[in-house]
């Protein structure tokens, strides 16, 4: 795998943590830890529940959400101005 990032010409890493291979990356998009972000999950098939951040960001992070809603608007995909948690919440009804 590290050879095949040697060869890229250019690489984003997008993790929560500065591993090996995000310290080969041209570009690191870091990622909030997880008590710090929104999120869903279905534990079991049928039951679904939504994931509260615990506590705020504690460095200048996103949640992958919040950075994938950022690549979609400033490629012109997507049209909203809400944050991730604006989603969750609207979609929870929380």
């Amino acid at each position: 795998f590290g050879a095949a990032i040697d060869r890229a010409a250019f690489v984003i890493g997008v993790s929560d943590l500065l591993t090996p291979t995000m310290q080969r990356c041209d570009v690191v998009l870091p990622l909030s830890h997880a008590l710090e972000s929104w999120g869903d999950a279905e534990p079991s098939i049928g039951i679904v529940n939504a994931i509260q951040p615990a506590m705020t960001p504690l460095f200048d992070t996103r949640s992958d959400g919040d950075v994938i809603l950022g690549l979609m608007i400033a490629m012109g995909l997507l049209i909203v101005t809400l944050s991730i948690g604006q989603l969750f919440r609207a979609f929870w009804a929380i």
